[in-house]
């Protein structure tokens, strides 16, 4: 069944489910409209399911650049479902809202001396693009892919049915976890609409490394070297010197290395001031051995705030230079 092209009787629909301060035309062929609830997602997912309606979901409108963003259809924005709606400190789960941010989520969770993945580059990633995209640290760390953190998700089918998958307790739930087909499918499956994430007692201690290279191949084998030991990091990190210099957001004087072509960020996380010191010194070894030009330690949070800043205008760089397609749900 072809997409069928958006009709005024369309807009008018759509603002008498959201409101018409909610509706915004942004061409004759495309509409943006910011819901604040499952309910108004079904209804709409439903009106758009039977008039042929295709329909994609997205955040801020700057997340969805117009060479981005479908030539025609109903975009829905999340952005204002950002609630965070139950922290379960017995189930060590987290319920959530799709808009919130992954930094408001460790922020709050830290506060309570909880943990949950996610990479300090990504200062405006929600926890809904991380699920659809199954992105963020837990990809590069030894913490497991982005699915194994999530417990349970509500989701508006593309015809405007919501299901609940999987829950706080497994005990609940058998055969197979559906909701792991939604983790990764790109927003093409369903709309997330509350998402309840696995969280971990938060480390004691941690360790995080700035280790300059004079190239890729350098580094690469150092990484390799050091997963083949018992001290694996929590998260790596590359970050090319050209790519840095192009987002205008150099190092330090303190970290910067004229010969470095490329510095490698390693974080890892223990329960004492030992373990941390032999992780150290085994790492700072193996890092030497395969041609590194030094090994720094982060004496402050202040110096590694500064080096996850560098990190995420590496990461804009790169993604102003991109342009992703646009998935398309609805009939």
């Amino acid at each position: 069944m072809p997409f069928q092209a958006l009709a005024m009787s369309d807009i008018d629909f759509l603002a008498g489910v959201c409101g018409p301060e909610r509706v915004c035309p942004e061409l004759p062929e495309r509409v943006r409209v910011a819901v604040a609830s499952a309910d108004e997602i079904a209804r709409i997912m439903t009106y758009a399911f039977e008039r042929g309606l295709p329909v994609s979901q997205g955040g801020r409108p700057g997340w969805l650049r117009p060479e981005a963003a479908p030539a025609d259809g109903v975009i829905l924005d999340l952005s204002a479902m950002n609630r965070v709606l139950e922290l379960d400190r017995e189930h060590f789960a987290l319920t959530v809202e799709p808009g919130v941010l992954l930094a408001e989520i460790a922020g709050l969770v830290e506060a309570r001396d909880c943990y949950y993945p996610w990479d300090p580059a990504e200062t405006t990633a929600t926890i809904a693009g991380q699920i659809n995209a199954d992105l963020g640290a837990s990809k590069r760390r030894k913490d497991g892919a982005t699915r194994s953190h999530i417990l349970g998700l509500e989701v508006v089918l593309p015809n405007g049915e919501v299901m609940v998958l999987g829950g706080k307790d497994p005990r609940t739930s058998s055969g197979q976890a559906l909701k792991d087909l939604i983790v990764g499918s790109g927003g093409g499956l369903g709309i997330v609409t509350r998402a309840i994430l696995k969280l971990a007692p938060l480390p004691r201690k941690a360790l995080k490394l700035l280790v300059p290279f004079p190239g890729m191949d350098k580094a690469m084998e150092a990484v390799a070297r050091i997963v083949k030991t018992r001290t694996i990091p929590t998260a790596i990190e590359y970050m090319l010197k050209d790519v840095l210099l192009a987002s205008d957001q150099g190092l330090g004087a303190e970290y910067r290395d004229r010969l470095a072509e490329v510095y490698l960020l390693l974080t890892f996380d223990g329960d004492t001031h030992r373990n941390l010191d032999a992780a150290h010194e085994q790492v700072s070894r193996l890092c030497l051995e395969a041609g590194a030009l030094d090994v720094l330690r982060f004496a402050t949070e202040e110096q590694r705030d500064e080096i996850w800043k560098s990190r995420a205008a590496c990461r804009e760089t790169i993604r102003t230079a991109l342009t992703p397609e646009a998935v398309a749900l609805g009939a």
